[in-house]
């Protein structure tokens, strides 16, 4: 009898968090990560491109982001969709 690996004894990935970040990026990360990520925004400073002049590096006020959890199941779902190339994607309300 063999011993089984650390992957082997690794959980699987049961939920994922998508972040929105501004308008137009959506990422998504297994939960463990997200909140990782999250945690480290503590300590982000707001950088401002200087157009002409030099950028600007400030403290960070707020951030227009927005978060929610998918389960494995839909995030598979969304995931064969994308391969097979079908228009009909599940709803991401849970």
């Amino acid at each position: 009898m063999t011993n089984p690996t650390d992957k082997e004894l690794k959980a699987p990935v049961k939920n994922f968090m998508r972040i929105r970040l501004g308008y137009d990026m959506d990422i998504i990360l297994p939960t463990k990560e997200a909140t990782q990520l999250l945690a480290a925004l503590e300590k982000a400073e707001k950088y401002t491109p200087g157009y002409g002049k030099e950028p600007l590096v400030t403290q960070l006020t707020t951030i227009d982001m927005h978060v929610d959890v998918i389960s494995l199941e839909n995030y598979l779902k969304f995931k064969m969709n994308h391969i097979l190339g079908v228009n009909d994607v599940p709803s991401t309300s849970e």
